[in-house]
């Protein structure tokens, strides 16, 4: 990981097992559910809190707030909605997969378009299959 220079895509139930700086220069991307991302944030100290009872404009502004934190994207569920964020951009796509098929879209799409991240993410939340 640390002499990988391409994006990077974690699954959240193996951050934990990484033992190095995952940012990897901004190129990291997490797929997450909001159980993980809440302990995620914890995990990087991160000020703000992501509580189930903040509702998505409230939501939304912590998760772009956190992403240009830790520098890395995020591709995470919440609210059956499929969330991106990169760099302080949010979007929000109501759709509704497993991680597992979130992790493969996601990171195809990244792969296909790498300049693009955020939007190659917000695409393939779009374009997952219901």
């Amino acid at each position: 990981v640390d002499q990988f220079s391409g994006w990077l895509s974690i699954s959240s139930a193996c951050f934990e097992s990484v033992d190095t700086d995952i940012s990897n220069g901004g190129k990291t991307l997490l797929i997450t559910n909001f159980d993980e991302l809440q302990k995620f944030s914890k995990h990087n100290n991160f000020d703000q809190a992501f509580t189930s009872t903040m509702g998505a404009v409230n939501f939304a502004r912590v998760l772009g707030d956190f992403s240009q934190t830790v520098k890395i994207g995020i591709v995470c569920k919440f609210e059956n909605n499929l969330w991106v964020a990169v760099d302080g951009k949010v979007s929000s796509t109501p759709r509704k997969a497993d991680l597992n098929q979130l992790a493969a879209t996601s990171s195809v799409w990244l792969m296909q378009n790498p300049t693009k991240p955020y939007e190659a993410l917000t695409t393939a939340c779009y374009e997952i299959i219901k």
